[in-house]
């Protein structure tokens, strides 16, 4: 991330927004498991994003 941020000045704008989004998918897979009677969904992703930081973490 620090090395795009150079290149990508808007990066920094939008990562918090980023990190909100990939912090509610298995949340959204959860819920389209329910929507779709299918419990295969809501186990498919559960624990995979160990390595996703915090909304508000610095970039560093």
């Amino acid at each position: 991330m620090q090395r795009m941020q150079s290149e990508y000045l808007m990066l920094a704008e939008h990562i918090d927004r980023a990190r909100f989004w990939v912090g509610t998918l298995e949340l959204q897979w959860a819920n389209r498991a329910l929507k779709y009677k299918d419990i295969s969904l809501s186990l498919a992703h559960i624990g995979m994003a160990k390595d996703i930081k915090l909304v508000g973490t610095p970039l560093r």
